[in-house]
């Protein structure tokens, strides 16, 4: 069944996933103390809300819900018809071809952004490489092109948690070193301050890393290492700059990433080449925050893609990548009920009758019973 997932503390943030043969689920909110936000990314996922209760205003937008209790009456509530809208099944290349000229409902999943500046010298010069590589009865297929990019950006640009000056200051060391300890390494690139002033923390979870002999580069022994302990001790990862910074201009030039970055250049690549895409956030194995995409290829909607941990179309891991539902200010019971197909309108007035005419709010077993007649 859908997983719901709530990082640490106790208001915070809260991510759902689906797994990869689920497509439909009853979000039932129960116990809404004040005012709360319902997120989710409408092109991959909608919400059909079936019933309300002490519920004095609700409005939508394009990407959320926002839900107002009338507390005079109680706590609130709410019932919601989940859909995934995301293609789950192989893709048939030979089907493919491009439409989103022809809907205007694409163009903003085409533009042209500060992160996405496909226009820029090094997205274009990618993008004819691209096309030129592609056979002549490929080259203006979507799925083909998507896969092109999708490969140029998981080998062309290296994953780092850390930035590329901090890569350039290890990479140095290691060519000098080569014969030092991975905490040595550490220690003479990086000052008190840039290691977070813990010497004993760094000294134990640098002793861990061992660098793999295949790796030959000492570009590639350095994020390696930094890779590795960061996922331990992330004080790296957080000295990115402000998102607007890491354009997909900039991370070509640079030749290495970090999730977003390298999600960048895959979409700019995309918008190049006329295929609509968009940036989704969210959480990659409970815990650690990610970045990945989805790209309409026509005939078969909207695909989950990651260009970070897959070189293919179809590897993506829906098990794994958490999307957001609920700010951290959010206050009040969430549960998902698991539905094997969507739902008649015959059930959704029965479920709309049963919840709002019931003294308080019902159980989860006693909904489920009317789902299920």
């Amino acid at each position: 069944m859908p997983v719901l997932h709530k990082t640490s503390g106790i208001y915070g943030e809260s991510y759902f996933a689906f797994a990869k043969d689920e497509k439909f689920a009853i979000l039932y909110v129960r116990n809404l103390k004040r005012k709360g936000m319902i997120r989710f990314p409408s092109e991959i996922y909608s919400f059909d809300c079936i019933a309300l209760k002490n519920i004095y205003n609700m409005k939508r937008e394009e990407n959320r819900f926002s839900i107002s209790p009338d507390l005079r009456k109680g706590k609130g509530g709410a019932v919601f018809l989940v859909t995934s809208h995301t293609n789950k099944d192989a893709l048939t290349p030979e089907k493919c071809f491009h439409s989103c000229h022809k809907q205007n409902n694409f163009s903003r999943h085409l533009e042209e952004t500060e992160l996405f500046d496909f226009s820029s010298a090094e997205v274009q010069s990618v993008k004819d490489q691209l096309i030129n590589e592609l056979s002549s009865e490929k080259k203006d297929n979507p799925y083909w092109q998507t896969l092109r990019a999708l490969q140029w950006t998981n080998w062309n640009i290296t994953y780092s948690r850390a930035t590329i000056e901090m890569v350039r200051k290890l990479e140095k060391t290691i060519s000098r070193c080569q014969k030092d300890t991975v905490p040595a390494l550490l220690f003479k690139s990086f000052n008190s301050d840039e290691l977070h002033g813990r010497t004993k923390t760094v000294m134990d979870i640098a002793s861990q890393i061992v660098v793999p002999n295949y790796l030959e580069s000492n570009l590639e022994k350095s994020c390696y290492i930094l890779n590795e302990f960061d996922r331990k001790y992330p004080i790296f990862v957080g000295r990115w700059p402000e998102e607007k910074y890491l354009s997909a201009s900039k991370t070509i030039r640079e030749g290495i990433g970090k999730c977003d970055c390298k999600t960048h250049v895959f979409i700019a690549l995309c918008r190049s080449m006329n295929i609509p895409a968009i940036k989704v956030s969210g959480l990659f194995r409970p815990g650690s925050l990610h970045a990945w995409a989805a790209v309409n290829v026509h005939p078969h909607g909207w695909v989950d893609i990651d260009p970070t941990n897959g070189p293919r179309i179809g590897q993506f891991n829906h098990d794994v990548h958490f999307y957001p539902l609920l700010g951290p200010q959010f206050e009040g019971k969430v549960d998902f009920l698991p539905l094997q197909m969507p739902i008649t309108q015959k059930v959704v007035g029965a479920c709309k009758y049963f919840y709002e005419h019931s003294r308080d709010n019902p159980s989860i077993d006693n909904f489920m019973r009317v789902l299920e007649r």
